[in-house]
């Protein structure tokens, strides 16, 4: 067995990171890419970190695994609710469950809906946990008594209190004084997630070691335009200039950190780079739950003055169900979710009914265009079955809208419907990144995207062994050196249990009030809700 080590870099992107390795700023990534194999690698119908990370993690898509977004929610009672989603919400088995069952030892660091954390042969700590829930946040409990060990940890820069970066981030313009700080608090959580791994890899090894690195999605969200390439401007301010290189040196540090990695790993070990997704540049934000008023299908309990660009009341809260038969409950899942009007949790619409109105929603989003620019905002919509086949089809949003620059929408009651920002930030992109390297990896550029639901299985072949059947993806044998296939083919097994197979049964959220309140705080800083 190949140790096999999964480096996440959540939202990286070759756009940047050619770039960068071009100017001279991660050599090592550069040499390790030229060295392995290299590719793109698509990501999910909605390229969004929680069902993006959970596919990859389980090999199955959003219609199987059941993750659509950060949250979901529920029409009952007379009430809407948004839930969390947790590792409970996953409708079928991780890798981690999988290999432990065969005997594999493994340590999973920073992966998003790990939370609460399932026992494993080996360590566990999930994403956005907070020190003073530290000992039920990870697995084993004793995971919190191997921290303290850590040479430099520092729990307050490892757990970010996102309560003032929500303030900072309020107007989407912050003062550079804050920017430099933002970046600075990303290098020193990720430095922290470092050397927790370098500690565990060192006097906990495993035989497969995964983590994600999320600082990379974090500041390109805020600063692409110090990062690509077209979008730097011909001359920069002296504050923008400082920026760019705090900014890189992110960067900087990320690839020193692969460096040591790799080292600590071994000559024997399969290393593996991916992102959930990639980046792009976004220069409006378009109000959706707006435009669905004016097309009549949805309307608020009260009226609010609208200012230009600033929100001046939160769209859901403020929805009048009895009289809205379509909106968008969240900007990250860019869905719009269709209803009969009237009480919550009553259906009145029947199927015919609703699929005529669901096509009529569909084909005005599509038709509508920027009143300034004549532009087409909304360039596709999938309906929940073509986007997220599957059995978990039926809790997915009705729509999946894509935008012409491939941005969140915004669900925020503001004006006007197409928001032009001030400064370029950057968003979410389909393809992100895959690089391996090891004995088992052939030296190629693959012109030809991978799959995120290929990773799994591709973990597995290294790791020794055969394919679970209900794998969605495959080996990725363009990055396997053709002696090593000859050796050891790919063996998939026979699927026994289909695809899915856990119940979605009514349960209390896991986390606590003021866990909740943590978690949505982060998700509002970051754009993710609002």
């Amino acid at each position: 067995m190949n140790p096999t080590v999964l480096i996440g870099l959540d939202g990286a992107t070759f756009t940047v990171l050619d770039y960068l390795m071009e100017r001279g700023h991660m050599p090592f990534l550069k040499k390790f890419s030229e060295g392995g194999y290299r590719s793109g690698l698509m990501s999910t119908s909605n390229p969004l970190t929680p069902p993006a990370w959970v596919s990859m993690v389980t090999g199955r898509s959003p219609g199987v695994h059941g993750v659509f977004d950060f949250l979901r929610w529920e029409e009952r009672k007379g009430a809407v609710y948004f839930i969390l989603n947790n590792s409970t919400d996953i409708r079928c088995e991780t890798i981690w469950s999988t290999l432990s069952a065969r005997g594999v030892r493994v340590t999973h660091l920073n992966f998003p809906i790990m939370f609460p954390p399932k026992p494993i042969n080996g360590f566990v700590i999930p994403s956005m946990v907070q020190w003073r829930h530290i000992r039920k946040s990870v697995y084993p409990a004793s995971v919190r008594d191997i921290l303290l060990k850590v040479p430099g940890f520092r729990h307050e820069e490892w757990c970010i209190s996102y309560g003032d970066v929500i303030e900072m981030m309020h107007d989407r313009a912050l003062h550079p004084e804050y920017q430099g700080e933002y970046v600075a608090s990303n290098i020193r959580r990720d430095r922290q997630w470092f050397n927790i791994l370098r500690y565990f890899m060192l006097n906990e090894p495993t035989d497969l070691t995964a983590i994600v690195f999320d600082g990379v999605d974090k500041l390109q969200h805020l600063f692409w335009r110090f990062l690509d390439p077209a979008c730097i401007p011909d001359k920069w301010k002296d504050w923008e200039k400082e920026m760019e290189v705090k900014v890189i040196e992110y960067f900087r540090l990320m690839d020193d950190y692969i460096q040591e990695i790799v080292k600590i790993a071994g000559d024997n070990a399969n290393i593996f780079i991916a992102s959930d997704h990639g980046f792009g540049p976004t220069r409006y934000l378009f109000h959706v739950n707006v435009l669905l008023e004016k097309l009549g299908h949805l309307r608020w309990k009260k009226k609010v003055e609208r200012t230009k660009g600033v929100s001046q009341e939160l769209s859901f809260g403020n929805l009048d169900w009895e009289r809205t038969s379509a909106y968008a409950g969240t900007p990250a899942s860019n869905g719009v979710c269709i209803r009969a009007p009237g009480p919550p949790g009553e259906n009145r619409m029947n199927r015919a009914e609703y699929l005529a109105f669901r096509e009529k929603v569909a084909k005005e989003l599509l038709d509508f265009r920027d009143p300034e620019t004549g532009e087409q905002i909304v360039t596709r919509v999938l309906t929940r079955e073509e986007a997220y086949p599957g059995p978990e089809t039926g809790n997915a949003p009705d729509l999946l809208l894509t935008l012409s620059d491939s941005s969140f929408v915004s669900i925020a009651n503001e004006e006007p419907i197409v928001w032009k920002r001030p400064d370029i930030n950057g968003t979410h992109r389909p393809e992100g990144i895959f690089i391996a390297g090891g004995p088992l990896i052939k030296r190629k550029k693959d012109a030809t995207p991978s799959s995120i639901l290929d990773i799994a299985p591709t973990l597995f072949h290294s790791l020794g062994f055969s394919i679970p059947g209900d794998f969605e993806g495959r080996v990725r044998t363009e990055a396997i050196r053709d002696h090593s296939l000859r050796v050891r083919p790919v063996q998939v097994e026979k699927s026994e249990t289909g695809l899915g197979g856990l119940d979605r049964s009514p349960s209390g959220s896991p986390y606590s009030k003021d866990e909740e309140k943590e978690i949505l705080d982060q998700l509002r800083a970051l754009g993710y809700v609002e």
